[in-house]
């Protein structure tokens, strides 16, 4: 009978972790928006027309929160970040969240639009080491931009752009917008 050499399988060393599910009151906002947007997917959002970019509200905002964290990632855009994730907090924006799938597309345009700002400046290596969804973020942020663009209108998009930007500069004045003489 011979042994085997070398390191145990780490499943045969360490039993894997059973799944602790937390009292919803203890759960934070990106579980209980992954929970809403699981729940609507599998009720009503199996033939809504935007359901590929409505599944992506959760990963960008997590990606939102993540990149805001970074040390890497410069203080502006850490700002504007925080304005993003605010906007997906709160419960009144451009398209109430009371209405599932349609309520989170303005969520996920302001998130897109963020994204590719700091895309646009920053290291690209910064923005895919933080993203936890499936896919090309640089791929799913150009995309959903310019989807979301066509969905809400242009202008409006724009417009809300313009919004978060002037937002951020005004909660964080310490901070320097990048200059676009780059």
């Amino acid at each position: 009978m011979t042994e085997e050499i070398g390191p145990k399988p780490l499943d045969e060393v360490v039993p894997p972790a059973e799944s602790v599910e937390l009292p919803p009151e203890q759960r934070d906002f990106y579980q209980k928006l992954r929970d809403r947007v699981r729940t609507w997917e599998m009720a009503d959002g199996r033939n809504y027309k935007w359901l590929e970019y409505t599944i992506l509200a959760p990963d960008l905002f997590h990606l939102m929160v993540k990149l805001s964290l970074d040390k890497d990632i410069p203080i502006w855009y850490r700002t504007l970040l925080g304005a993003g994730i605010a906007y997906f907090m709160s419960p009144v924006d451009i398209i109430p969240d009371i209405m599932p799938g349609v309520g989170w597309l303005d969520d996920i345009a302001v998130a897109a639009l963020i994204i590719s700002l700091v895309v646009k400046d920053v290291d690209v290596a910064a923005v895919r080491r933080n993203w936890a969804g499936e896919g090309d973020i640089i791929e799913i942020v150009r995309r959903t931009t310019g989807t979301m663009s066509k969905v809400l209108g242009k202008q409006a998009f724009h417009r809300v752009g313009r919004w978060v930007k002037r937002k951020a500069r005004g909660n964080h004045r310490g901070a320097t917008e990048p200059s676009n003489s780059d």
